[in-house]
């Protein structure tokens, strides 16, 4: 029921637009023509200092977050019968670690107007906000 669910969800966002992350986006969405998928990772050390960083964690707790938050995508992932490792199942792979947030959201955007581009479907309404608007 609950991957039905998900399916339905995500067929929606499709038409509705929207940004899908983890819950195996990548591998339902894979054949929508507009859809980027994208993997935001990094070495997993600086990914442990990043979680610690942003979300207030000690290391062990970071430590542990990262470790299911991974097995649980690897997981979810190879339900679709998909290698949660295939690098081809990514239009973009950013190290989030090395590369500020601000500007990885940037490429994202770039990233998707172009996607739009070259398929001529519009998945998501993808619309940079004006300067200085939060």
């Amino acid at each position: 029921r609950y991957r039905s669910e998900t399916e339905e969800f995500l067929a929606r966002a499709t038409t509705a637009g929207g940004v899908v992350v983890g819950r195996a986006g990548v591998v339902v969405l894979r054949e929508v023509p507009g859809a980027l998928h994208v993997m935001l990772g990094g070495p997993p050390e600086a990914r442990l200092r990043q979680g610690m960083t942003l979300d207030g964690l000690d290391r062990r707790t970071a430590k542990l977050r990262l470790k299911a938050h991974d097995r649980a995508r690897e997981d979810y992932v190879r339900r679709y019968g998909a290698d949660p490792a295939d690098p081809d199942l990514f239009h973009l792979r950013i190290d989030s670690t090395a590369i500020d947030l601000d500007t990885c959201v940037e490429l994202i955007v770039a990233a998707s107007l172009s996607r739009v581009r070259l398929t001529g479907h519009a998945t998501s309404p993808v619309r940079p906000r004006p300067e200085g608007s939060s």
